[in-house]
């Protein structure tokens, strides 16, 4: 028996995942959550087989959970689901661990294969995901894949509206040394505010504007 926490903040979304799911007899679905604090509270909580995880909220990104999640446990199977995902950013996730990729328009059975990929430590592309990465403008050309694992933390975590002092106590550093970091990020993205990065990552589809 595969259990599996469900994530999204779209309501329908989640409704939709459970219709899938719930024919299954190897599966079952422990709990579903609407953000990505619920997604890391409820996956400590239970301790799920698989994640399966929007990208993005309204607050904390996916990305976030899934960045803290896998910092306690890096064996957690994940599937994440994306509308669109630029190749750098897919990367990205790939080499925090995740496996599985799929869209919310996925068929049911894409679901399943991604579900059974990920827990046979198998990495799974849904043809949308597909579609996307080789379609999408925000490519290799996107000035984030130049960012370190560390800098890609911090940009994302500005993007989540957190000040130097939340970034400072979540990474267990001084909030000055999180002006340095900021500094060298920015000289390196070539922006020089936390606005600029919103509209840098808003223009490379990083995040939904």
């Amino acid at each position: 028996m595969i259990k599996i926490i469900l994530n999204s903040q779209d309501v329908d979304y989640l409704q939709q995942l459970i219709s899938c799911l719930r024919g299954n007899k190897d599966i079952q679905v422990l709990r579903c959550g609407k953000s990505a604090d619920e997604a890391i509270h409820i996956y400590h909580k239970l301790m799920p087989d698989v994640l399966l995880i929007d990208l993005h909220y309204s607050g904390k990104s996916g990305f976030f959970a899934i960045h803290k999640i896998i910092k306690q446990n890096k064996n957690i199977n994940i599937v994440v689901s994306a509308t669109v995902l630029p190749y750098f950013y897919l990367k990205k996730l790939a080499r925090l661990g995740v496996l599985g990729f799929i869209t919310k328009q996925s068929k049911p059975f894409e679901v399943m294969q991604a579900i059974a990929s990920t827990m046979q430590k198998k990495p799974y592309f849904s043809p949308e995901i597909v579609s996307s990465v080789f379609n999408s403008h925000a490519d290799e050309k996107s000035a984030f894949c130049t960012l370190t694992k560390g800098e890609f933390e911090i940009a994302y975590m500005v993007l989540q509206n957190m000040n130097n002092f939340a970034i400072a106590q979540e990474l267990k550093i001084l909030p000055s040394s999180v002006s340095d970091r900021k500094r060298i990020l920015y000289k390196k993205l070539g922006i020089v505010t936390d606005a600029d990065l919103v509209d840098l990552a808003c223009k490379d589809k990083l995040i939904e504007c």
